[in-house]
């Protein structure tokens, strides 16, 4: 019987630091998937500027060559 308490206890820690790695691993992959979220955001945003600034360059572009011609 007090080998069995012994074993089970054994089993216990071993599971125990099992689960305490798993979730090191998960608060780790949470906290790269809200990094990625972040650069992914700042990413679309930098686009979206782009997009615009490009717009307004074509926009530009249309009018000298309205005035040229």
């Amino acid at each position: 019987m007090q080998q069995q308490i012994v074993a089970a206890r054994g089993e216990l820690a071993s599971t125990k630091a099992q689960l305490d790695l798993s979730q090191h691993a998960e608060r780790k992959a949470s906290a790269q998937a809200k990094v990625l979220a972040g650069t992914s955001a700042e990413q679309a945003k930098a686009l979206n500027e782009a997009n615009q600034s490009n717009e307004a360059l074509k926009l530009d572009l249309e009018a000298a060559q309205r005035v040229i011609e």
